[in-house]
């Protein structure tokens, strides 16, 4: 009987409950992936957008979950075939424990910048983060200097460790270099034609960087956001993790009218300003009126 092959949904699945949940037993791991997998399959079915193409492929992945078999023989290749490499940055992150076990991941100088993103996660999705994402937190908090933004550092922080891990499984190198290129730009500090001046969205359309989830196989995005939940909360709010590039032609329509509705917007929150403060007031009109002009 040829061995049935497993998504890596399920792989993933099986690493959390060894490392998070602590079973032992395949017929208990089995038991939480089929309750697991039946749920979310169901979930799926009652969205609104359940008819999608993209969701009908995501319930039948779901709907397939591995046999017992396929899952003990998979747990076996996880505790002795080292078929998961750095398994020990899916353990959620906890202080000072896991910066005693793995000084080499997380340094007990970076315990704050490690503590910073606990909290976020903490307050946000009442759980901690894995310790993955902390070490890229750490990472992209050494590669942006002073920029103090928690909740965007937490979202590149996931981008760049579910990276990892999909390059971990694939042949294919899914690039993150659209997000390297907001950290090496400083993208954050730019706000308007700043972005085109910059050469940000020149080497953007130079080398055909797409923001990371854009890559993804559609199936595979809800399985991310089990891991992603800052991501996914973005996603569901349908926010931008910023800045996206704009197309600063002036010959683009939706671009401009997109300007003059935020300028319009800010024109009245001018006029809504104390009049103590007209002489500001009119320095702000003077500027909005040029900036109009040069759309």
């Amino acid at each position: 009987m040829p061995r049935q092959s497993i998504n890596i949904i399920f792989i993933e699945k099986i690493a959390d409950l060894l490392i998070n949940k602590k079973y032992t037993k395949t017929p208990e791991i089995f038991n939480e992936i089929k309750d697991w997998a039946t749920k979310k399959s169901v979930e799926l079915s009652q969205e609104k957008k359940g008819n999608t193409d993209e969701n009908k492929i995501t319930q039948n992945i779901y709907q397939n979950y591995p046999s017992f078999r396929t899952v003990r023989e998979y747990i076996r290749k996880i505790k002795t075939e080292n078929l998961i490499p750095n398994i020990e940055e899916r353990s959620l992150f906890d202080w000072p424990t896991s910066v005693e076990s793995f000084p080499h991941i997380i340094p007990w100088a970076e315990s704050r910048n490690a503590l910073d993103c606990a909290m976020w996660y903490m307050k946000k999705f009442s759980r901690p983060p894995s310790i993955g994402i902390v070490k890229w937190y750490i990472r992209n908090s050494y590669a942006t200097g002073s920029w103090n933004d928690i909740e965007q550092k937490c979202l590149k922080a996931e981008i760049f460790w579910c990276s990892e891990i999909l390059n971990e499984y694939s042949n294919n190198s899914y690039s993150t270099l659209y997000e390297q290129l907001q950290l090496q730009f400083k993208t954050w500090q730019l706000k308007g034609e700043e972005l085109e001046t910059s050469g940000f969205n020149k080497l953007v359309n130079e080398y055909n960087a797409k923001p990371w989830i854009n890559q993804i196989n559609p199936a595979f995005r809800t399985f991310f956001f089990e891991i992603m939940p800052h991501f996914k909360w973005f996603y569901d709010q349908n926010r931008e993790y910023y800045p996206k590039p704009i197309n600063n032609e002036k010959t683009t329509n939706d671009n401009y009218s997109y300007m003059i509705s935020k300028l319009n917007s800010i024109e009245n929150s001018i006029k809504q300003i104390n009049n103590a403060k007209i002489s500001a007031v009119e320095e702000k009109q003077l500027q909005i009126n040029s900036w109009k002009l040069n759309i």
